[in-house]
Order: structure tokens, then sequence, then C-alpha cells
């Protein structure tokens, strides 16, 4: 009896499932904005490259894919992650990652990083999903100071 009530439910689940349709047609640039903050700290100490996703008219983050920041480095050993991959998390609509760093030599150092992200946009009652990446590039500066 309890399969009965289940399979109007399973049979709504699918036909949800159904409507989000891989688009992969739109190009990055037309769907979001990504914009990167550098950030100074103390050599030695924790501070965060804050990266945003932010989507444009008639787009939205895709909150059940899992966004990442994954492939990060720092291109002279500068700098130290203390946390890889990093998850991306919705603030009022838009995408932010929060990747923790730390110098471990005083200067500049120019950190690298994937961003994978999915967006979701709506057409004749249909919705797409896409999934695309975004290079990452930032900069961490080592000071003696705070």
């Amino acid at each position: 009896m309890a399969t009965h009530r289940l399979r109007p439910i399973l049979a709504g689940l699918v036909l949800a499932t159904a409507q989000v349709v891989a688009a992969g047609n739109v190009e990055t640039e037309d769907a979001v904005t990504v914009s990167v903050s550098n950030v100074s700290a103390k050599v030695g100490s924790e501070a965060f490259i804050v990266a945003r996703v932010a989507p444009r008219s008639g787009y939205r983050i895709a909150a059940d894919y899992t966004n990442r920041v994954i492939k990060l480095s720092a291109e002279d050993n500068g700098v130290t992650f203390t946390a890889k991959p990093v998850r991306g998390k919705l603030e009022d609509g838009v995408l932010v990652f929060k990747v923790p760093v730390s110098p471990s030599t005083p200067g500049a150092h120019v950190i690298n990083g994937l961003l994978r992200f999915a967006f979701v946009s709506e057409d004749n009652g249909e919705q797409h999903l896409d999934i695309k990446s975004a290079r990452l590039i930032g900069t961490v500066t080592g000071t003696t100071t705070e």
C-alpha cells in the first residue's frame, strides 16, 4: 500500500528532473561575471582570497551542483593552501569562494586555480543547466607586519 502512495511522488520527481536539460551552448561571460579579490597578510598568517561568481539577468547559480575551486597552486611556492578543493557557498544569489591561503615568504605571489560551477537558465518553460570552468588568478602578498 505504501508503494502506491510513492508512485505519484516518484513520477513527479522524474518529471522535475527531466525538465532540467544540459544546454552547454551559453558562453560563460554572457551568463555570469567572475571577480577575484587579492589579499595581503603577515607571513605565516591565514587570509582569504575571495572569488565571486555573480549570475547575470535570466540566470541563476545551480545550488545542487558541487561548485568548487580545484587545482590551486602558487607560481613560486610562496603560498600554502589549507584547503583543497574549496567549496563555494551561495550568498544572496552570488556564488562565493573563500580560499584560505597563507603566505610563506614576503612579497607578492601569484596563485592559480580553476573555478568549476554550474548555472541554470530558462527558455520556453524548460530549464537549461550549464557546467562551466573559469580560471582563478589572484595575488597573495606576504608582509612582515600586520
